[in-house]
């Protein structure tokens, strides 16, 4: 029960947020902000790929192999989600073959 306040709290501030930004409807963003928030999602992604390697592992091997397939996917075929596929199926194979 002790869960139920942070909970509703994240929730509120995440609904808050997200309606914020849906409100804004037609409102013009200086080109500025455009480009700036096209970075976003490579920058989440990045941040988060980079948080796995800074641990110490016995999957350390397994993980670059993984990340290595995928940034030449991503080299060739400049799509996130391939990317992402490619990665992880290699490190499931990998670590499942190890």
């Amino acid at each position: 029960m002790k869960f139920v306040l942070p909970i509703l709290l994240m929730f509120l501030v995440t609904y808050a947020t997200r309606f914020a930004g849906l409100s804004l409807g037609n409102a013009r963003v200086p080109a500025f902000w455009l480009h700036f928030l096209k970075f976003i999602p490579v920058s989440v992604f990045t941040a988060l790929v980079v948080l796995n390697f800074g641990s110490e592992s016995k999957e350390f091997p397994v993980r670059l192999i993984a990340a290595l397939v995928a940034g030449i996917v991503f080299y060739f075929h400049r799509q996130l989600w391939s990317c992402i596929l490619v990665g992880m199926a290699v490190f499931w194979g990998l670590r499942a073959f190890l």
